[in-house]
C-alpha cells in the first residue's frame, strides 16, 4: 500500500511539472511588451510551494535556468482563508530589488489559481553604481529643495529614537540601491539602476521616496508618502460617544489598549514638533463638553480617539485585519497640528505621514479635521500603503485617493449609518463637503474617464484628488445603483448590489492584485478577478462590477455574463442530462470539463451532454466551460437533498402569520433546490421573503379550519397546539417530506397586530384569551432591527397603538411589547 502511494504521489508532481508552461487562452492581461500580468489557471496545475512558483515564473518571464531573476515571498504578506492563500512575491534581478516587481499569488487547495503582476525585464543591465550614496542623496535633497529636514532638528530625533525604542534610529536617509523603470507610467519604461531615498522634510512639509539615477543623478520618481485629505470646512463633532482610555496614576489618557497594539492620541499643541506632543488627560474619565469644547477645540481630539477605535473595529469586522497592516500595528494621532509651522499655507488639511495620522485645527471659519469620514480616510492610506503600496501619482495615486475615501465613507456609515454616507467631510461645515462620490461632478471631479473634469496636468501629483472622482463613483454605483448616461454617451442602467459586498470586493481587488502601479483600466480587470472570486464568475456581483465600469467610461457593456443552463439536480444515472450555455459570443471557443462524479456523452461548442455516475448517495456535481479564458461553471446537485424545515415564529391575532425556514443538511445543495407550496385553501395564502424563507398569512375570517393541509399543515391557534409540516421540493420526480412536531404554550393575553406585512401602518392591541380588551394595563411596545438596534417606541393607550413603518427598509422587524414587567417578542413584516 505504501508503494502504491509513493508512486501515485511521484506521477502527481511529474504532471504538475508537464503542465507547467501556461496556455494562451489563461493570459488574461497583457503589458505593451507582451508579457502577461494576469494568468487564470484553467488547465495548468502547479504547486503553490515557493520553489514550484519561483520556477514557474522564471520560466514564464525569462529562462528556468536564469539564475539572475528571482522571485522571494514577502512572508508577512501571506494571507490564508480556508482553501484559499495569497502572497507576493519579490522581483530580483542580480541580486538587487526590482521596485514594483511584484507578483501577487493567489493558490486554491495548494495549486495556483491566478497570479498578476509587474514583471519588469532588466536583461544586460549595469548594476555598479557610478553614483555614490552620498552622492546621490545630494541630487535628492537638492530636488526636494526644503529649508529643513527632520534630522536636522534634536527634538525630532530624540523623539523618533524614543518612537522606535531604538537609540540608533534616524531621520537621516538611508541609500538603498534598487531597480526602477525610468519612465514609469510611460509608453516604453526603462530599467534603470537608482538610489531609493525616504527623504522627510519639516519645513515646509513632505515625506517622499526620491529615487535618483545610480549614473547620473537624474531624479526618476517622487513618491509621497504624505498622503493628505484637502479641506476646507467646518468642524461638527460626532456627539457623546463610548471611548476606551487608560488610567495612569490619578489621570486618564486617550489610550486604548483593547484593540492591536493600541490607539494612541497626543496633543501637539500647535506646534510642528512631534517631540513636543502631550498627553490629553482628565480626572474623572468623564470627559464633557464642558471641559473639551473650548477655545482650543480640544474635543477634536476625542472625535481622532474615537473615530481610529471605529475604523480598527471596521476593518476587523467586516475585513478581518487586524490594524492598518494586518498585525495590530499602533494607531497614532497627533491633533492640534501647527500646519502652517510645516509648510502649508494653512491649518485646513490632515494628513498621514507614513507612521501616524496628524490633524490640523483649521484656518478661519474652519475647525478641526477630525470627522469620522477624515479619520478613516487617512488609515486607508495606511492600509494601501501595507498592502497595494499605490505609487501617489497620475492614475495609481488617484486610485490611493479613491480607496481613501472609500473607506472613509464605509467606515462613516459602520460607525453611524445617519450620516451622509457618500459626501467626504460633510460635516466640517454645513451645505458642503470636499467630494461626493454619487456626484462627483458637483464637487469638479469628473464621473467619466477621459470626460469632464478629467485631469492631465502635473499639479496635485497629477490629479490624484481630481481624477479619484472615477473610483468613487464606480463604487457609488456598485454598491447602490444607478441610472443614466455618461460623458462619452453610453446609457447605463445598474442595480447595486450593496456596500458590504461592494466592499468586501474592492477590498480583495485592493490587497490581493493591486500592484504599485495599477492603472485605471487594470483596476476593471482586477475588481472583477476579485469578484470572481468571492462571488463566482457567472455571479450577479461580478456581472455588476463590469457594468458599473461601464457606466463610469471603462470597458465595453458585454456584462452579461455566458451561463450554463439546464437541470439544478440529477436523479437518475441512467438518463442523458443535456446543458447549453446563454449568452456566448459567436467567436468563442468552449472547452468543456465534469467533476469526476460526471461523464461526458458528448458536446459541442454551444452545448454538453452529461450522466450521472451514482445517484444512490447525495453530492455536488460540476460542469465548466472555458470560453476562450473565461471559465462559466454549473453547480449541480446528484441524488435527493437531506433538509430540514424550521418553524421559527407563529404571531396570533386577526391573522396568523407562521415563518418557515428550510435548512438543507447537505449544506453544499443549500441554494440548489427552489420550494414551493401549492393549492394552499382559500383564506391561506404565503410569500418568499429571502432564499427558502416563506411567511404564511391566514385570515381567520376566511379560513375557519384550525389547520390546513397538502403542501403544509399546521394546527394553528394560541391554546396549547401542536404544529406539523409536510414540505414538497421540486427538481426530481420522487418527493421527500419532512416533519417538525413544536408545542406552542398557551397564552393569557392576545397580541393583535396588524395589518402584518404592511407598507404603512402596523396597529397593535391586547385582548383577554375571551377576546376581551385590556384596558388597565401599561403596555409600550419597542420595535428593533435584527441587528439589535432600537427602530421606534409606542405606547398602547385604549387597548390600542399603531406604529407608522413606511420609512423603514423592506424586511424583518422584532416587535417587543410589555406588560406589567412581562415580555413578548413578535415578529413583523415591513414591505
Amino acid at each position: 500500500m505504501k508503494k502504491r502511494i509513493l508512486l501515485f504521489t511521484g506521477l502527481f508532481f511529474i504532471t504538475l511539472s508537464i503542465l507547467s508552461q501556461v496556455k494562451e487562452n489563461e493570459i488574461t492581461i497583457r503589458n505593451s511588451r507582451g508579457k502577461a500580468e494576469l494568468i487564470n489557471f484553467n488547465e495548468t496545475k502547479i504547486n503553490s510551494d515557493e520553489k514550484n512558483v519561483n520556477v514557474f515564473l522564471k520560466k514564464q518571464f525569462s529562462s528556468e535556468t536564469d539564475t539572475n531573476v528571482e522571485f522571494k515571498v514577502n512572508l508577512s504578506s501571506v494571507q490564508t482563508d480556508k482553501k484559499f492563500e495569497t502572497k507576493k512575491l519579490q522581483q530580483f534581478y542580480k541580486g538587487i530589488k526590482v521596485e514594483f516587481g511584484i507578483q501577487n499569488v493567489v493558490s486554491e487547495n495548494g495549486v495556483l489559481k491566478t497570479s498578476n503582476g509587474r514583471y519588469v525585464d532588466a536583461q544586460n543591465l549595469e548594476i555598479k553604481a557610478k553614483l555614490t550614496e552620498k552622492e546621490a542623496l545630494a541630487y535628492a535633497i537638492k530636488n526636494i529643495g526644503a529649508k529643513e529636514y527632520m534630522w536636522e532638528n534634536k527634538e525630532n530625533e530624540d523623539f523618533f529614537k524614543k518612537d522606535q525604542k531604538d537609540p540608533t534610529a534616524t531621520y537621516y536617509p538611508k541609500g538603498e540601491l534598487i531597480i526602477i523603470e525610468k519612465d514609469l507610467f510611460g509608453e516604453n519604461p526603462i530599467p534603470t539602476l537608482a538610489y531609493k531615498f525616504d527623504i522627510y522634510a519639516s519645513s515646509p512639509l513632505g515625506r517622499n521616496y526620491i529615487y535618483v539615477d545610480a549614473r547620473n543623478g537624474e531624479i526618476l520618481l517622487k513618491d509621497a508618502i504624505i498622503k493628505d485629505i484637502q479641506a476646507n470646512a467646518d468642524t461638527k463633532y460626532s456627539g457623546q460617544k463610548t471611548i476606551e482610555t487608560q488610567l495612569v496614576g490619578s489621570q486618564y489618557k486617550l489610550r486604548d489598549y483593547t484593540r492591536g497594539s493600541g490607539i494612541e492620541t497626543y496633543n501637539m499643541n500647535r506646534t510642528k514638533n512631534y517631540a513636543s506632543a502631550t498627553d490629553f488627560l482628565d480626572t474623572d474619565n468623564n470627559w464633557t463638553s464642558a471641559e473639551y469644547n473650548n477655545s482650543n477645540q480640544d474635543n477634536a481630539a476625542l472625535d481622532a480617539h474615537w473615530g481610529a477605535e471605529k475604523t480598527y473595529d471596521y476593518f476587523l469586522s467586516k475585513h478581518n485585519r487586524n490594524s492598518y497592516n494586518g498585525n495590530g500595528a499602533v494607531l497614532k494621532n497627533y491633533v492640534h497640528a501647527d500646519l502652517i509651522a510645516m509648510g502649508y499655507s494653512n491649518n485646513t488639511n490632515a494628513f498621514w505621514n507614513g507612521s501616524y495620522m496628524t490633524y490640523g485645527d483649521g484656518s478661519y471659519p474652519y475647525g478641526a479635521i477630525t470627522s469620522i469620514d477624515v479619520v478613516g480616510h487617512e488609515i486607508g492610506h495606511a492600509v494601501c500603503s501595507s498592502s497595494a503600496n499605490l505609487v501617489y501619482s497620475n492614475e495609481s495615486g488617484a486610485i490611493n485617493e479613491g480607496l481613501s475615501d472609500i473607506w472613509g465613507a464605509m467606515i462613516e456609515y459602520y460607525a453611524d449609518p445617519s450620516k451622509q454616507t457618500y459626501l467626504i467631510g460633510e460635516e466640517l461645515v454645513s451645505g458642503t463637503a470636499f467630494r461626493s462620490m454619487s456626484s462627483p461632478k458637483s464637487y469638479s471631479q469628473p464621473d467619466t474617464y477621459n470626460g469632464t473634469n478629467w485631469y492631465i496636468g502635473t499639479g496635485d501629483n497629477g490629479g490624484v484628488h481630481y481624477n479619484s472622482g472615477i473610483l468613487n463613483h464606480w463604487f457609488y454605483i456598485l454598491a447602490e445603483g444607478k441610472s443614466g448616461t455618461n460623458d462619452l454617451g453610453n446609457g447605463y442602467n445598474v442595480a447595486g448590489i450593496g456596500k458590504d459586498k461592494a466592499a468586501k470586493i474592492i477590498y480583495r481587488a485592493e490587497t490581493v492584485y493591486f500592484t504599485s502601479t495599477t492603472n485605471y483600466t487594470q483596476a476593471r480587470t482586477l475588481t472583477l478577478q476579485a469578484a470572481n472570486d468571492l462571488y463566482g464568475a457567472n455571479s450577479v456581483e461580478s456581472t455588476t462590477v463590469c457594468q458599473s465600469w461601464y457606466a463610469v467610461g471603462l470597458g465595453n457593456n458585454n456584462c452579461i455574463p455566458a451561463q450554463i443552463i439546464g437541470s439544478d439536480a440529477i436523479c437518475d444515472n441512467t438518463l442523458n442530462y443535456t446543458y447549453t450555455i446563454t449568452n456566448l459570443l459567436s467567436s468563442s471557443n468552449v472547452v468543456w470539463s465534469v467533476s469526476n462524479n460526471l461523464t461526458i456523452v458528448s458536446s459541442s461548442n454551444s452545448s454538453i451532454v452529461v450522466k450521472a455516475l451514482n445517484t444512490s448517495s447525495a453530492g455536488q456535481a460540476t460542469i465548466t466551460s472555458n470560453i476562450s479564458g473565461q471559465i462559466v461553471t454549473k453547480n449541480i446537485w446528484i441524488g435527493l437533498p437531506r433538509f430540514n424545515v424550521q418553524k421559527t415564529s407563529e404571531t396570533c391575532g386577526a391573522y396568523r402569520f407562521i415563518t418557515l425556514t428550510i435548512t438543507n443538511t447537505d449544506t453544499d445543495a443549500t441554494h440548489l433546490y427552489s420550494y414551493s407550496f401549492a393549492n394552499l385553501p382559500t383564506g391561506v395564502t404565503y410569500t418568499k421573503t429571502s432564499n427558502n424563507v416563506f411567511l404564511f398569512k391566514i385570515s381567520l375570517n376566511t379560513y375557519t379550519q384550525n389547520y390546513f393541509t397538502y403542501a403544509a399543515t399546521a394546527t394553528l391557534g394560541c391554546s396549547t397546539s401542536t404544529y406539523n409540516n409536510y414540505v414538497m421540493f421540486s427538481g426530481c420526480p420522487t418527493s421527500t417530506t419532512s416533519s417538525l412536531s413544536t408545542t406552542i404554550t398557551a397564552e393569557t393575553a392576545i397580541y393583535k397586530i396588524y395589518p402584518n406585512p404592511s407598507d404603512n401602518i402596523i396597529n397593535i392591541s391586547l385582548s383577554d384569551e375571551n377576546n376581551t380588551p385590556i384596558t388597565s394595563s401599561i403596555i409600550t411596545a419597542t420595535l428593533y432591527d435584527l441587528n439589535g438596534q432600537t427602530k421606534d417606541s409606542v405606547t398602547v393607550i385604549n387597548n390600542i397603538a399603531s406604529l407608522n413603518v413606511s420609512h423603514y427598509k423592506k424586511g424583518i422587524y422584532v416587535l417587543k411589547i410589555n406588560i406589567d414587567g412581562q415580555t413578548e417578542s413578535h415578529q413583523v413584516i415591513v414591505e
